[in-house]
């Protein structure tokens, strides 16, 4: 028991130690440093699918003329290409508010009117572009070149096109300025900090008051172990020898302990001397 007792104590105190060290790490959400170097990562890998899905646009173009390619697979490629596009756009938007208001939000999370304007100017170069795309297939349709349905499906890519920049519209309007959220993020910002140092402080004080119950515990049990042990050795004695003077050989092998209050600590010490001033100084007043 007073084994096991130790080993909670020094589990305890571990904890303890690494609430103390490590309680800013839980729930630790990633700061703008980290969400910069992503983004640096994420803008220049954008770049090189859109570099690729141009050259992919174009020749599906050039074999689609010839008969190699149906509109339909030049239309898929073009929609990859304009989502593309559009995404590149809102992270250089969430780059730039980084650098030039401090206000930053993870790659895939759009919660400014900002990033939602950046977010619609694309959306509008892509409505004009699926247009055009939609004038090319009805000239091929009249020249015969392609069927209706070609058409209704270039159609139907302008009306998609269409739908997701009203949506896009009506989250820009009742969405919050980047500066206005940056300033809400420093409020939450000081809770956090709030929140760390109670964790912190608060944990590892109920360990250690915890540990102060355990440890007078497992004193007490060890006292109490060489206690009986004691008495077990002089029974033992008196089974392989004569021994009349039984009470004596007790007073010898058993430790004289008591179980009395354990010895004041440095701390209790100047906690006892703080009061004992303050006490004297309202006595005076």
């Amino acid at each position: 028991m007073s084994y096991a007792i130790l080993l909670v104590v020094f589990l305890l105190t571990g904890f303890a130690v690494y609430i103390f060290l490590f309680a800013q790490e839980i729930d630790r959400s990633r700061g703008s440093v980290e969400l910069f170097h992503e983004l640096n990562i994420a803008t220049r890998n954008q770049e090189l699918v859109i570099k690729s899905a141009e050259n992919e646009v174009n020749g599906l173009r050039e074999e689609a003329r010839v008969g190699y390619r149906t509109p339909v697979e030049v239309e898929n490629a073009l929609a990859f290409l304009e989502e593309a596009k559009i995404k590149l756009r809102l992270l250089q938007e969430k780059k730039r508010l980084m650098l030039e208001s401090g206000y930053f939000s993870e790659i895939d999370t759009i919660k400014s009117k900002e990033e939602f304007r950046a977010q619609n100017m694309g959306m509008l170069e892509a409505d004009a572009t699926f247009k055009a795309e939609l004038t090319a297939v009805r000239d091929r349709f009249r020249k015969g070149e392609v069927t209706g349905t070609d058409v209704a499906r270039a159609e139907r890519a302008v009306n998609e096109m269409v739908f997701k920049r009203e949506i896009n519209e009506e989250r820009m309007r009742a969405a919050p300025a980047a500066a206005a959220i940056k300033a809400t993020a420093e409020n939450v910002d000081t809770i956090e900090l709030i929140r760390t140092s109670l964790i912190r402080f608060g944990g590892v004080t109920v360990i250690l008051f915890l540990t102060s119950i355990l440890i007078p515990v497992y004193r007490y049990n060890v006292r109490l172990g060489t206690y009986y042990l004691a008495r077990a050795d002089t029974l033992m004695l008196c089974r392989d020898s004569e021994i009349t003077d039984f009470g004596e050989i007790i007073k010898l092998l058993t430790p004289s302990y008591e179980f009395d209050k354990e010895p004041t600590t440095p701390i209790e010490s100047v906690s006892s001397f703080v009061k004992s001033a303050v006490g004297m100084a309202a006595r005076k007043v």
